[in-house]
């Protein structure tokens, strides 16, 4: 191939993200005299890869997006075509929207690549319209999943590229490690290696088109925008509290055993007007730790991570149990004034339950967790003569997702739905030998 191949490059931005690093791994390790690449964004701000680019030997043209100048940004890139004679116009995207760009760009002379990189989008309703125009306008059909191209191209035929990083970044080098050892004065000695983060988060509602109904608890104005609102149980009819001189409840029917609410309001009457936020379902607090300790070739790694100061809504099919579906063992403890007068779960129904299956204090949980994610315990073996083939031996044992600390036992309370509707969390335990050549 003696003609250099002409790429045009067209993406949101290049700004360091997951499509920016996939282009520019390529970019930095692609033959650029034969393929040399060019970039077409829609918006430049401090710290993307602008510079890097020209470094390179490619350019960067900034047009105006297409949604919000739809005929200057289609005659730019018909234009940049044309003028430039790009032999190839690749459209980086997550979802169809963008066809008439590979149209403008198809019918400058080029030859056009669709690469989806994503399995959904925000703008559905758009990326649907876009669907029949792409299979025109793209040429060739790319993804980086099965899901992201079932997603962008449906039936047609595609293919897949995986995602790919420079792994040359992360390989272990003995002449690294006795650097950084003789400028750190390090010797021999054993090393321990930490990486810790905290995140702490808080909104408020500053301005809400509310009705000033007078009950200030159920303003959304000063509240978080995670605020979980739902009414108060006070317990059991019948072993918490009375049925009888209490405020009638206008949800369902009602009888002991089923779920008391309380009348916040003051009314004499329980509805919808007495529900008050309860708690969050955004962790305040978010920490991680990833601790690597090593001594004359021993070595633990341990990684952990912890969401505090959140709560979920316990309803699902474990926690809900009614009609005729499946029950879970929390209905062995149901409340029955003779049979189980000390139950804690209301009543069992073959109906809808619908006093008692709505969100409540009664069904909030406290899915504060800390999980151990990884650790690894490896000896490593470097004693090896310069001539040997192996440089260096690790035997290892590693073990995955070991333990999660939480008040809630018998769910993960990450995902409460693991186990339940979908596939389970595993713990995995794997053995293994590692070389280095």
């Amino acid at each position: 191939m003696d003609k250099p191949v002409k790429i045009l490059q067209i993406v949101g931005s290049m700004h360091p993200g997951g499509i920016e690093n996939f282009v520019m791994n390529l970019y930095e390790h692609i033959d650029r005299e034969q393929f040399p690449f060019d970039f077409v964004v829609h918006k430049q701000q401090a710290g993307d890869y602008t510079e890097r680019i020209e470094e390179l030997g490619g350019k960067s043209y900034l047009l105006s997006r297409l949604t919000r100048n739809p005929i200057r940004n289609l005659r730019g890139i018909y234009r940049l075509v044309k003028e430039n004679h790009y032999d190839i116009v690749i459209r980086h995207t997550p979802n169809a929207l963008i066809a008439p760009q590979l149209l403008a760009a198809r019918l400058a002379g080029a030859h056009t690549i669709c690469h989806a990189h994503s399995e959904t989008d925000r703008q559905k309703v758009l990326h649907i319209l876009g669907k029949g125009l792409l299979k025109i306008a793209a040429e060739r059909r790319i993804a980086c999943s099965v899901n992201a191209g079932r997603w962008m191209f449906g039936k047609q035929h595609y293919e897949i590229v995986h995602n790919a990083v420079d792994i040359s970044l992360f390989q272990y080098s003995r002449e690294k490690e006795e650097s950084i050892r003789k400028e750190f004065q390090l010797g021999e000695r054993h090393i321990y290696g930490h990486v810790g983060n905290f995140v702490w988060s808080k909104n408020k509602v500053l301005k809400w088109n509310q009705v000033k109904h007078g009950e200030e608890y159920r303003y959304t104005v000063g509240r978080s925008t995670d605020a979980m609102m739902g009414l108060v149980a006070e317990g059991l009819f019948g072993k918490d509290v009375a049925i009888n001189g209490h405020a009638p409840q206008t949800f369902a029917d009602y009888q002991e055993g089923d779920i008391a609410y309380k009348d916040l309001n003051g009314d004499k009457i329980i509805d919808g007007r007495d529900v008050k936020e309860l708690g969050n379902s955004f962790p305040r607090t978010t920490l991680g730790i990833d601790l690597n300790v090593s001594y004359k070739g021993w070595g633990l790694y341990l990684q952990g991570y912890s969401e505090l100061g959140v709560h979920t809504w316990a309803t699902n099919a474990y926690y809900w149990n009614n009609g005729e579906g499946k029950y879970s063992k929390l209905a062995l403890d149901r409340y029955h004034p003779a049979n189980n007068p000390t139950g804690s779960y209301p009543r069992l129904t073959t109906t809808a339950g619908e006093n008692n299956f709505r969100n409540s204090s009664f069904w909030l949980k406290n899915t504060s967790f800390f999980r151990m994610k990884n650790v690894e315990l490896s000896y490593t073996f470097n004693q090896f003569s310069p001539s040997s083939v192996v440089k260096k031996m690790k035997v290892f044992a590693r073990g995955a997702n070991l333990f999660v600390l939480s008040s809630v036992k018998d769910l993960d309370p990450e995902l409460l739905n693991a186990g339940v509707t979908n596939y389970p969390v595993t713990r995995t335990f794997t053995g293994g030998v590692s070389f280095v050549f």
